[in-house]
């Protein structure tokens, strides 16, 4: 059976901590992974869960930036039908390997200084 990775549990954390309860973030953490694609560039990683909401939402905040070896990746959280896709996506110049989620990778918000408003 699939699990989730260490660095996934901490994306999870800092992605879902401030709009989830600390009760719903470990029903979600321990949810059973029912979906898994690689796609060459990254891969989605898909959790059901019945606490998550029914109408879609993409969660980018707080950019998250993750570093293997040479790998650097970023994250996105998508949520629709009580399901949650993790989006984990290169971010740099090369493709993430197939065996990326044996990696041990490094994750740390990024501040964006573009935001202007």
């Amino acid at each position: 059976m699939m699990k989730l990775t260490n660095y996934e549990i901490e994306v999870f954390n800092l992605m879902l901590r401030d709009r989830f309860s600390n009760e719903e973030l470990n029903s979600i953490l321990n949810s059973p992974i029912t979906g898994y694609n690689f796609t060459g560039a990254g891969y989605f990683l898909e959790l059901t869960n019945d606490i998550l909401p029914k109408d879609r939402r993409a969660i980018s905040e707080p950019t998250l930036f993750g570093r293997a070896d040479n790998i650097e990746v970023g994250f996105l959280i998508f949520i629709e039908n009580s399901k949650l896709t993790l989006e984990c996506h290169s971010w740099g110049e090369e493709n993430p390997p197939e065996t990326i989620r044996e990696k041990t990778i490094s994750v740390e918000i990024i501040e964006l200084d573009n935001k202007e408003n």
